[in-house]
């Protein structure tokens, strides 16, 4: 990803929600689904923000 030429017509939103939605789901099966240590492996301030991030970039993941 980071390797990507960057050239006209690079989508920046899209390649930055593609970054959160890898490290949000690294961070949810690191915490084996646990928030609110996800929420802090991530330096978030809260499981809700996490909860909020999830849902923002549709990364679904099983309740434990």
């Amino acid at each position: 990803m980071l390797d990507r030429a960057l050239e006209p017509g690079v989508d920046l939103p899209e390649l930055l929600a593609e970054v959160a939605r890898h490290y949000l789901s690294c961070a949810m099966t690191a915490a084996h689904g646990n928030k609110t240590r996800a929420a802090v492996m991530l330096g978030l301030p809260s499981y809700q923000t996490l909860a909020n991030w999830l849902e923002k970039y549709g990364v679904c993941f099983p309740k434990p």
